[in-house]
Formats: C-alpha cells, structure tokens, sequence
C-alpha cells in the first residue's frame, strides 16, 4: 500500500511536467483523490498495527508509545532511546515513592487486641512466650544450673543411645548473643570445668597472646553457631562441632585454619574433642581433600651463589660494598637467620672465636 501511494504521487508530477494538455486537469485531480482514499486507509490500517502491538507492551510503556507520532516508522525514530528514557524516569520516580510501612510480627508481648484464648481456670490475656510469639499459652522451662549440665552430658556420653539425638536441636541452655571475647569466655570454661576462681587468672596467663589472637575468629564463630542452633557452646556435642567444622570447610578454610578452630574448642571444651573418633576421621579427610601446602614453593641452590663468592677474591682488591654483601651472604647461609636479624646488628656486639686454636698458646 505505500509502494501504490508512491506511484500515485509520482503520477501528477510527471503530468504537470510535461505540460497542461486536455485531460491533464481531470487526470491529477482523479490521481489526486486516489491518493487521499489510500492515504485514509493507510493511516487506519497503521493506527491498528499500533494498537495490536501496544496490547503485547508492558502498561508501563504503552503510554510512551501512543503519544509517538507516525512517520517513516510504525513507532516513530529513535524508539529505543525514548524506552531507555522513559525506564529511567519510572526509576526515578519509584526512588521518590516514600516506602509503605508495612506492620510485621515481633517478639514483643505488647500486642494490641489480642484474641482471648481459653484456658481453664484463667480468665484474662494469656502470657505468651518471648522467644516464638504464638496464640497459645506456654509454660517457661528453666535451664537447669550448671552441675546438672555437665551431668547431663557426661550421661549422654556414657549412654549411646541418648547421644544419636539431633545434634542441632533446642536445648534450655542457650548462648548469649553478644560474643564477650575469647579471654572471658576461656575463663568461664576454666569456671565450668571445676578450677577456682582464684587460680583462673593465673590460668588464663599461660596462653601466650599470639595464641589468643589466633583462637578468637574461631571461637567466635563458634559461639554464634550455638546461638543460632541455642546450643550450650562449654558441652561437648560431637555431631555439633562436626557440622560447625563442615560449615567451615565449605566456606573454603584450609586445613591449618580448621585444626586451629578444633586447638581452640579442646581449649573451650575438653581436651576430648581432639580425641573423638569422629572428629579425628573428619580431619584425616579434609587432610586428604585439602592437603596443608608447604611455606616456601620455590627453593635455590647455594652452590650457585658460593661458586660466583669465591670469585671474590682476595678480599684487599675488592670494594667495600661487595665486600659487605659478600660477608652478609656467609653469614645469612651459615645462620640462617632472616633479614631482619641482620638489620639490628651492630659490629660492637660481633665477636670471633677460633675453636681450633691449640691449647697452650696465645
């Protein structure tokens, strides 16, 4: 249809260019009236395509679409940077919205309007638990004092069958939240195991502070795995350090970095944990999946450097410099200590003994 409304424009001009004869008049104005009745179609026929694609557009888009104007395209030009921009603004204006509020569920007991529950011989708003806000009346359970945990345990170690329960499930002893440092934690542990306070200081003061250092990222993980499981971080769970282990070893920890973690939870615990046979299985496999790599990679043959050394002389007819790096390189090879350890000698402090001189002479 738009080839034909070309070729009916093209007719009139030809005519006129070749001159006004008889019939030109007549023939330009029936041309004429064609190419309106086609023009009319033309346009309903492309406001309909318009309209099919627009009922397949996002509702967002359609109002960008419908006020572009027809030209050589259905859509107009520039249509995808017009879509870009008009995106951009839905941005924006999304970004200005202020957010709903929206009411959700705490653990609070101020609750408003409650439903009254029934209860036998209670009248009244029932008390709710803090830890899982429900509808239905619950009775609080105490945790049970320290003596009687450690009991606990050691009956659950002394009876299998009580210790194939779920190593992660809720007990009344659940661990604070807030993680108070591995040094406190250490000493609450020495508390728990039976050594009175009054030797818990000097206790603790006999773990160096590197060794601090290195037992508080494991510690605290560990304390925040029992919070979240509310497990009792000073009993020792077998099935609960393996799945906090195997949590560590998925995060991608290397086998020094675990063994480290279990040096810290015997320290915590019970010196039992490195020798549960659980636990000692878990380690040989993570020794064998993830081998401990050596410090040094790359190693270098001293009889290199010795052989260009002993081109080096005599000594009187080399520089100082070289005579220098010369005797820092004996030393470094015959001492083996680091580079550091050099920088603080002074030549004061050096001293020469000859264990071969004879006895008897000076």
């Amino acid at each position: 249809m738009g080839a034909a409304l070309v070729a009916i424009g093209k007719a009139p001009r030809i005519l006129l260019e070749k001159g006004e004869g008889a019939h030109t008049r007549v023939l330009v104005e029936c041309l004429s009236d064609a190419g309106r009745l086609i023009s009319d179609i033309h346009h309903e026929e492309s406001t309909c395509r318009r309209n099919l694609v627009s009922v397949s557009v996002d509702k967002q888009l359609r109002g960008t679409l419908s006020n572009v104007s027809v030209d050589g395209w259905l859509f107009g030009q520039n249509l995808g940077n017009r879509v870009k921009a008009a995106r951009e603004m839905e941005k924006l204006s999304s970004n200005l919205k202020p957010k709903a509020v929206t009411a959700t569920l705490t653990s609070s007991v101020n609750f408003k309007s409650l439903p009254r529950v029934n209860v036998k011989g209670y009248r009244g708003r029932p008390k709710y638990s803090r830890k899982t806000p429900s509808f239905e009346a619950k009775t609080p359970r105490k945790a049970p004092p320290i003596n009687e945990r450690n009991s606990s345990s050691i009956q659950n170690q002394s009876n299998p069958s009580l210790s194939k329960a779920d190593p992660l499930k809720n007990t009344p002893c659940a661990t604070p939240e807030t993680f108070p440092g591995s040094r406190a934690i250490i000493r609450q542990a020495m508390i728990n195991n039976g050594i009175p306070e009054e030797a818990v200081e000097i206790s603790v003061s006999s773990l160096a502070q590197s060794s601090l250092k290195q037992y508080t990222n494991g510690l605290k993980l560990w304390w925040e795995f029992c919070h979240q499981h509310n497990i009792n971080c000073f009993e020792l769970n077998s099935q609960a350090i393996l799945c906090f282990l195997s949590r560590l070893y998925d995060q991608g920890r290397s086998y020094s970095s675990l063994n480290t973690t279990r040096s810290a939870l015997s320290l915590l615990i019970s010196p039992r944990v490195g020798e549960d046979h659980q636990i000692k299985r878990f380690f040989k496999g993570v020794f064998k999946l993830r081998p401990p790599l050596p410090k040094y990679h790359v190693t270098w043959d001293p009889a290199v450097v010795l052989g260009y050394l002993e081109t080096c002389y005599p000594n009187n007819t080399i520089s100082l410099e070289a005579l220098t790096h010369k005797l820092s390189m004996l030393m470094a090879l015959v001492t083996a200590h680091r580079v550091q350890t050099f920088s603080v000698i002074e030549v004061p402090n050096i001293g020469i003994k000859n264990r071969n001189k004879s006895p008897g002479k000076g």
